[in-house]
């Protein structure tokens, strides 16, 4: 088995892209949460007024 010796470290560039990437999916699957979230307490709050 032949080792790939040719690894280099990322660019700053390319970390910042993977950066921006990696948080725009975080932000993404956070808002999911959020909006589920609060259809949970909106109905909480229905079911407590009735």
């Amino acid at each position: 088995m032949q080792e790939n010796n040719n690894i280099r470290p990322l660019t700053a560039e390319e970390k910042a892209e993977w950066l921006v990437n990696f948080l725009e999916q975080q932000i993404e699957m956070y808002q999911e949460e959020l909006e589920v979230a609060k259809v949970k307490l909106k109905k909480i709050q229905e079911a407590k007024n009735e």
